[in-house]
């Protein structure tokens, strides 16, 4: 099961940069994720610890709320015209700066893949241009997981058109799965082991 977890995370970072590109309004895709930040944090916490709040470590969707956030900082400064040379530079350094915030409020907050989420969200949306370097670096940046590389052989393939619209189950699917798995963990489990 954990395996399947880590081919999910890189999927889902390059469906969020993909979402940010081709988004009507990226304020209500920011709000969006920041609700589901929200309702999933007590079922992760009890996933996770059977606690309904634990403060030393949040949900993956705090990670890409702020991946989501970089982004859209990034965007700001990117596409900024400028006539002089140092305008260009300043443009830059403020991305590398808005990139370099997300990383340490991954950190500090100790989202769910800290800091190494947001980077592989940079290098990402950094790549959009380019899927084959995209999926190369990508793999690369995530290599620190096993398994979590092949995961980008799908998205090498990825044609570039939109599915099937179930936005909203794949949002509730991490709340509700953390419920099942966090219930099977402390209340299914422990009633087997004592029946043995």
């Amino acid at each position: 099961m954990r395996n399947i977890g880590r081919l999910a995370f890189p999927i889902f970072c390059f469906l969020l940069v993909e979402g940010f590109l081709h988004t009507r309004n990226v304020k209500k895709y920011a709000f969006r994720m920041f609700l589901f930040a929200l309702i999933s944090e007590l079922p992760f916490d009890y996933a996770f610890s059977n606690q309904l709040i634990r403060n030393a470590h949040q949900n993956v969707y705090f990670t890409l709320l702020i991946g989501l956030l970089v982004m859209m900082g990034m965007s700001v400064f990117e596409y900024r015209q400028s006539i002089t040379r140092f305008g260009n530079y300043f443009n830059l350094l403020m991305q590398i700066a808005i990139a370099a915030g997300g990383l340490w409020l991954a950190a500090f907050l100790h989202t769910d893949y800290n800091y190494k989420g947001i980077f592989l969200i940079i290098v990402l949306y950094s790549l959009r241009l380019d899927r084959k370097l995209q999926a190369i670096f990508g793999a690369i940046t995530i290599s620190w997981e096993a398994v979590a590389p092949l995961a980008f052989i799908p998205i090498w393939f990825y044609n570039g058109e939109r599915g099937r619209q179930l936005k909203y189950f794949f949002y509730w699917f991490y709340p509700v799965h953390l419920l099942i798995l966090g219930f099977l963990r402390h209340v299914i489990l422990p009633c087997v082991l004592h029946l043995n």
